[in-house]
């Protein structure tokens, strides 16, 4: 078992804290994300997590940067595939103790046409903790725990010698750092590659600059993006045309 103290450390980052609003990471763990999700733009690849006690910031290292768009005609009409980019990685920024989360994702309609800040919910997740099943990652004894998110059931490995409740994306609430998950229809994966603990790079944990905050949160975007494309599918029919809005699927299968 690997142990490391975290009374010195938890110390001085409650001096950085009391200094300064921003917090600086005292450590990060990378993943390499592997999906299988129906006509979303692609996130996959190496992501990393910098984290702290009292907050997170998930970032997909490997993103696009830049916004395209895309004609095809494999169907009558043809159509258009529009892909987002992010220079900043679509960071999703954790508040542990405040139970919030900002991340940023396009909306996608007109009135929109900037990268928008979202907020959300964080820690929701039920979990149930089997300390009886152990796995060794990056050198620290994990414990496995299960729970519904957002419509998908997950397979989480934590480590309780870090007690930091954040993971990849916007999982966490257990009494230590996630270390891998994944979903148990084999759709989402958060595989380990890596962990640097205490961080020697000085990060500051904080919303990248850019983008646009919404007064909307992430369950009433959900709703507005669906119901804006069936009123947009519905405009269309009435003049003739035959439109079908495909919003994708994300990792998230409903905003409950």
């Amino acid at each position: 078992m690997k142990y490391i103290s975290l009374l010195l450390l938890f110390s001085l980052s409650a001096t950085v804290a009391a200094q300064d609003t921003v917090l600086v990471a005292m450590g990060k763990i990378t993943y390499k994300r592997h999906t299988n999700l129906q006509g979303h733009m692609p996130l996959d690849g190496n992501t990393t997590l910098f984290f702290h006690p009292e907050r997170s910031l998930f970032v997909h290292n490997d993103a696009p940067t830049n916004s395209r768009t895309v004609g095809y005609r494999d169907q009558p009409g043809g159509g258009w595939d529009v892909s987002f980019g992010d220079s900043t990685g679509f960071p999703v920024l954790k508040l542990h103790h405040e139970k919030k989360i900002w991340f940023k994702d396009f909306i996608g309609f007109i009135g929109y046409p900037e990268i928008s800040v979202i907020s959300d919910t964080f820690g929701t997740t039920v979990w149930t903790i089997d300390p009886t099943q152990t796995r060794t990652i990056g050198g620290f004894t994990c414990e496995k725990a299960t729970g519904h998110y957002r419509g998908r059931d997950y397979e989480v490995w934590y480590a309780p010698d870090i007690p930091i409740p954040s993971g990849p994306f916007k999982l966490g609430g257990l009494p230590g750092l996630i270390m891998e998950a994944r979903s148990t229809d084999g759709n989402v994966q958060f595989l380990f590659t890596g962990i640097e603990f205490p961080l020697k790079e000085t990060i500051k944990i904080a919303m990248p600059p850019g983008g646009q905050t919404e007064n909307m949160d992430f369950a009433q975007v959900w709703a507005f993006i669906h119901e804006k494309s069936r009123q947009m599918e519905r405009e269309a029919l009435a003049e003739g045309v035959i439109m079908e809005i495909s919003v994708g699927e994300i990792v998230e299968l409903n905003a409950k």
